[in-house]
């Protein structure tokens, strides 16, 4: 019973009641993630962040991609928001966007009831994704010719 209390007391910190195995684990669990999401963030900071800076720093200067950048400050901004094929492409891609977006989810989510309600024929619907054709169709998708 001495060598059981004295090994459960070297397990056991004083300070906030938590085992040194408890720890350890801890540790080691943070670890293990900070391991498995490093690439998510070394490629995040390769592949976006540090383009998009580059880029937002880009804006400010003027660069012929031969020479020195030169700052020019806001000039691009200026021209930019007061260039008329700007400022249209820019409206046609939000009307777009404020148009397009809501009819498809409206007609995706009126497809998925039509397809889980109770109508006739809808036992047919099921083997027609099964037929010669379909099958030929999607094994040419899947394997080439």
């Amino acid at each position: 019973m001495g060598s059981e209390s004295k090994s459960a007391d070297m397990r056991h910190n004083s300070n906030d009641g938590r085992s040194e195995y408890s720890k350890v684990q801890r540790n080691r669990n943070i670890r293990n993630g900070l391991i498995f999401i490093a690439p998510n963030f070394i490629g995040f900071f390769i592949l976006i962040l540090i383009p998009v800076l580059t880029l937002f720093y880009t804006s400010f200067t003027k660069w012929s991609a031969l020479g020195e950048p030169e700052f020019n400050g806001l000039k691009n901004w200026r021209r930019m928001f007061t260039d008329e094929s700007f400022l249209t492409a820019t409206g046609n891609t939000l009307l777009y966007a404020a148009v397009h977006i809501p009819l498809t989810l409206a007609l995706a989510f009126a497809l998925a009831v039509l397809l889980n309600s109770k109508i006739k024929g809808r036992a047919f619907s099921g083997p027609s994704h099964s037929s010669p054709i379909s099958r030929r169709l999607w094994r040419w998708l899947r394997y080439g010719a």
